[in-house]
């Protein structure tokens, strides 16, 4: 059985870590993701749900872009 990556609009902070070392920032870290979102201002704030922070793929995607 072969594994199936699930394509998901909100990442949680691991997960847009990950996704951004899969786009080539192999040092990209969960402080690397809070740093651009509250202290420099370079990713939008996360989505809060439930209590838990979403960062929205297109945003990563945006700031990639933007880059």
């Amino acid at each position: 059985m072969t594994a199936v990556k699930a394509i998901r609009p909100f990442l949680n902070i691991k997960q847009a870590a990950e996704y951004l070392q899969e786009m080539g920032f192999d040092s990209c870290t969960t402080d690397t993701i809070r740093y651009l979102a509250y202290e420099k201002g370079l990713l939008p704030r996360p989505k809060i749900v439930g209590g838990r922070a979403y960062w929205s793929r297109a945003d990563l995607d945006q700031f990639v872009a933007d880059l």
